[in-house]
Order: structure tokens, then C-alpha cells, then sequence
């Protein structure tokens, strides 16, 4: 009897310390602490950048004629724009949000997929917003413009926490909500980025430049920070173009497609 107890023992160790090959069992517990981490980081996300999309908008002109008459190549024309009654307010969410989101990557790295690239491009963030802090009367206008792409990343959590949830008209708000990320990734980081980065803010920086005698200034982080900023926007396209293939396409056909053509 002594003999049999210690086999269901043993074989209780084994059980619990051998997965088919040899291999521990996953921990279940630690696998649901990262689903809570990510959903706890999608809600964060869900509240703060709808709040700081809002305070954006209010700090646009709401004249259409103002807008009507907008030259997109002239970085004079969109200060015009700017009217910036709570650009302070704004300057000030948008560094505490980064912070927080800084804080939380850094405490739970799990909750999304790039932790590091991630934290890179915060860091790139709070370096941009030295310089509408540093030149408010001025520079407001290009916080305004980067910060429209928070709409995009809402509209992209918005998307991923649909596929978890079911309501009625799912289907129909899910192709909306689809409709608009695709419009505003291909506007904003496709089209807008680096249209900035490339024509409205290195005129900029060339008449700050010239106006304070010196090519050593902080607006020169606009265009700079700005290309990083549009290569990373790519890079995530390209990744975006992938998913989207596999999903149109299957598994089967991607492979094709990448042996044929790339």
C-alpha cells in the first residue's frame, strides 16, 4: 500500500512537470495577467486619446473660410488656423499621457506586442514637445497636426476590441469603424506626415533659423523628429499590408504572392 501511495505521488509529479515533450505547462495565471494588462492598457487608451483628440479639435479654427483659403505648402497658413486658446492645457495632457503610457509600458512590457519601439517613439514625442513649450506663440500649430494621428490609434484600438465583443449591428459598426482607420492611416501617416516632414516644417525651420542667426535651434527637431517619425509610419505599414494580404489572400495564396513578386 506504502509502495502504491508513493507511485500516485510520483506520478503526480510528473503530471504536473511533464507537457508531452518534457516541457513545464504553461502558468494560466500569468497568461491572464497579460490579457488583463492589455485590456487594462486598451481601456487607458480608449479614455485619454478620445480627450486629447477633443482638446485638439477646440484649438482649430471653426471658420470654413479660414480653411478655404488654407495653402497646405505655407506653414504661416496653418498657424493661421491655430487659434490656440487651450493649446496650454493640451501641451500639458498630451506630456501626461505620454508619461503615464511610459510608465505603464514600462512596468507591464506584455500588454503590447513592440514594447521597445513603442517607448522609442514616446521618447521621440516628448523630445517634439519641447517646441511648442519652448515657443508657444509660435509652434502651436505643429502640435495640433502631429496630434491627429491619436485619432488613428483610437480608431485602431477601437477596431481590435470589436473583434472581442458581440452586439447587434456589430457588423455594420465594425465597417465603419474599419472604413475610417484605413482613410485616416493612409491621410495622416501616409500622406500628412510626411508632407510635414518633407515641405511645411523644414521651411519652417530655415526661417527660424534665419530669423535667429543660427541653424543650431530647436525647431530643427520638427523636420528631423518628423522623418523618424514618418519611417516608423512605413515601417508599421508595411506590417498593417501584411496582415491585411494574409487575411485577403490565405496563408496558401501570401506565399505565392511573396515567392512570385517579392
Amino acid at each position: 500500500q506504502g509502495g502504491t501511495a508513493r507511485g500516485r505521488r510520483c506520478t503526480r509529479q510528473l503530471s504536473g512537470t511533464q507537457g508531452g515533450a518534457g516541457r513545464p505547462r504553461p502558468r494560466q495565471g500569468a497568461m491572464m495577467s497579460v490579457e488583463r494588462a492589455t485590456a487594462l492598457h486598451d481601456l487607458f487608451n480608449m479614455v485619454a486619446l478620445p480627450l486629447l483628440c477633443m482638446l485638439n479639435a477646440v484649438n482649430w479654427a471653426s471658420d470654413i473660410a479660414l480653411w478655404a483659403a488654407l495653402e497646405p505648402t505655407r506653414y504661416a497658413s496653418w498657424r493661421t488656423l491655430w487659434i490656440g486658446g487651450h493649446q496650454s492645457l493640451f501641451l500639458a495632457a498630451t506630456g501626461g499621457y505620454i508619461g503615464l503610457d511610459i510608465a505603464f509600458l514600462a512596468a507591464v512590457p506584455t500588454c503590447v506586442k513592440s514594447p521597445t519601439t513603442v517607448l522609442a517613439h514616446h521618447a521621440v514625442v516628448l523630445v517634439c514637445l519641447l517646441v511648442p513649450f519652448l515657443r508657444p506663440t509660435t509652434h502651436g500649430y505643429a502640435l495640433g497636426l502631429c496630434m491627429t494621428i491619436e485619432a488613428n490609434t483610437t480608431l485602431l484600438i477601437a477596431r481590435r476590441l470589436l473583434m472581442s465583443i458581440e452586439f447587434p449591428g456589430k457588423a455594420l459598426v465594425r465597417a465603419v469603424v474599419s472604413t475610417l482607420f484605413y482613410a485616416t492611416w493612409i491621410g495622416i501617416r501616409l500622406v500628412l506626415y510626411p508632407w510635414l516632414a518633407v515641405v511645411v516644417f523644414p521651411r519652417d525651420y530655415l526661417d527660424a533659423a534665419a530669423r535667429d542667426g543660427s541653424f543650431v535651434n530647436v525647431v530643427l527637431a520638427m523636420p528631423t523628429l518628423c522623418v523618424l517619425l514618418t519611417g516608423l509610419n512605413g515601417w508599421w505599414s508595411v506590417g498593417l499590408w501584411r496582415s491585411f494580404a494574409k487575411r485577403m489572400l490565405g496563408p496558401a495564396e501570401m506565399g505565392n504572392f511573396k515567392q512570385h513578386f517579392l
